[in-house]
C-alpha cells in the first residue's frame, strides 16, 4: 500500500517531538509533494525551520500558510515572531496588528505585540498594549510585571511598584517571583548612555509572552475568537512562571538588540 501524505506528516511530528527538525522537514517536504495544500504540513514545516533558526525559510512557509488560511491569527503571530527574530521588528508589528484585528478579545495578541514594541523603543505603544491585555485578562501576572518594567523605565515609580506587587501576588510560588531590576543601576546606565553622542534605547528585559517560541502542532492552528479565561490562565501559568522555557529566546533577543545599539 502506497504511503499517504498523512503518513509523512505524522512522521514529521514524531521527529519534531524528538527535536530532530531536519528529519521533520524532510517528512513535511514529502507530505507537501503529495498534497501541496496540506496546511498542517506547511505550518509545522515553518515551525521546524524556526527551531533551526532558519527564519527566512520559516517566514516563507508562514507566507504560504496565510494564503491558504488568511484569517488565522496564530499564523500571523508565529510569522511575526519569526520576523522579529530575523531583525524585522517593524514588519513583525504589522503581523501582530493583523492578529489583534482578527482576535480583538484575545489578551495574548496584545501582550505579544507589546513585547516587540518595547524592544523597538515604542514604550508608550507597549504600555497601551499591556494595559489592554490586563483589561481583557486581569490575572495576567506577566503583563503586570512587564508593564511595571516599562513604567519604571520612564520614571513612573509608584505605578511600577504597584504592578510589580500585583504580579507577585498573582504568582503563588515564592521561587517564581519576577526579578526586579536595580533602579539605581539602571539610572546610572541611563545617564552614561545620555553622555554618548549616539544613544540607542536600552533593551528592556521583559518576560516573553506565551507561545512566543512556536510549538509543534498536530493540526493547523484554530482561530480563537472567544478564549476561555480559565483554560488560558492554566496555560500561561505553566509557561510564564518558568523562565527557563524561554531562555534561548531571551538570549537571542538580548544579543540582537545589543548589536543594534
Amino acid at each position: 500500500m502506497a504511503e499517504s501524505y498523512n503518513f509523512h506528516f505524522n512522521q514529521g511530528l514524531e521527529h519534531c517531538k524528538l527535536e530532530k527538525y531536519e528529519e521533520a522537514i524532510g517528512c513535511f517536504d514529502r507530505s507537501l509533494l503529495m498534497e501541496p495544500q496540506h496546511l498542517p504540513s506547511l505550518y509545522n514545516r515553518g515551525l521546524a525551520k524556526f527551531k533551526l533558526e532558519h527564519y527566512a525559510m520559516a517566514i516563507a512557509d508562514f507566507d504560504a500558510a496565510i494564503i491558504i488560511a488568511p484569517n488565522n491569527a496564530d499564523i500571523y503571530c508565529d510569522r511575526g515572531v519569526a520576523k522579529h527574530m530575523a531583525g524585522k521588528s517593524e514588519e513583525a508589528v504589522i503581523d501582530f496588528n493583523q492578529a489583534v484585528e482578527l482576535e480583538p478579545e484575545n489578551p495574548f495578541r496584545y501582550s505579544s505585540r507589546a513585547f516587540v514594541r518595547a524592544h523597538m523603543g515604542d514604550v508608550f505603544g507597549a504600555l497601551e498594549d499591556y494595559k489592554k491585555a490586563i483589561e481583557l485578562d486581569p490575572e495576567d501576572a506577566v503583563a503586570y510585571n512587564n508593564l511595571g518594567l516599562l513604567e519604571q523605565q520612564i520614571g513612573y515609580q509608584q505605578e511600577a511598584k504597584q504592578h510589580f506587587e500585583k504580579a507577585d501576588k498573582l504568582t503563588d510560588d515564592e521561587k517564581k517571583k519576577f526579578e526586579k531590576p536595580d533602579i539605581k543601576e539602571r539610572l546610572k546606565k541611563s545617564q552614561q548612555k545620555k553622555n554618548q553622542k549616539k544613544e540607542a534605547p536600552e533593551a528592556i528585559q521583559l518576560t516573553v509572552p506565551q507561545k512566543v517560541q512556536p510549538e509543534v502542532s498536530e493540526q493547523a492552528p484554530e482561530p480563537i475568537s472567544k478564549p476561555n479565561t480559565k483554560d488560558y490562565l492554566k496555560v500561561i501559568k505553566s509557561v510564564f512562571t518558568h523562565k527557563d522555557t524561554f531562555k534561548e529566546f531571551l538570549k537571542f533577543s538580548k544579543n540582537l538588540f545589543k548589536k543594534k545599539s
